[in-house]
């Protein structure tokens, strides 16, 4: 609360948690990755990529938070199999948790 009591940050309207598996997060962050927006690693990797055990903790950590928060909305990214879904299938879902959770004016 203090950042919307206290330092009068707007509250946001919705809020989304992309629940991706920790294994696409694992093999993207071992592909090569490039561009202007890295310049500042100097090719070394951030601190939050160096772990995939970090990253399962965050992913604990988000899943926990979607139990207890009931305004933190999980959308599942992936099948039952455990594999990503494609940008459209979940482009989708989104717009579809978006539209269900904002009031129509």
């Amino acid at each position: 609360m203090l950042e919307y009591e206290e330092f009068k940050i707007p509250k946001p309207d919705i809020n989304i948690w992309l629940d991706v598996p920790v294994s696409f997060v694992e093999t993207q962050l071992n592909k090569n990755r490039k561009g202007n927006d890295r310049s500042y690693l100097q090719g070394v990797k951030d601190i939050h990529e160096t772990s995939i055990n970090f990253q399962q903790l965050v992913y604990n950590e988000y899943d926990t938070c979607c139990n207890i928060f009931p305004e933190l909305k999980k959308l599942i990214c992936s099948d039952k199999n455990g594999q990503m879904l494609n940008e459209t299938t979940i482009f989708e879902k989104l717009i579809s948790t978006i539209n269900n959770l904002l009031p129509y004016f």
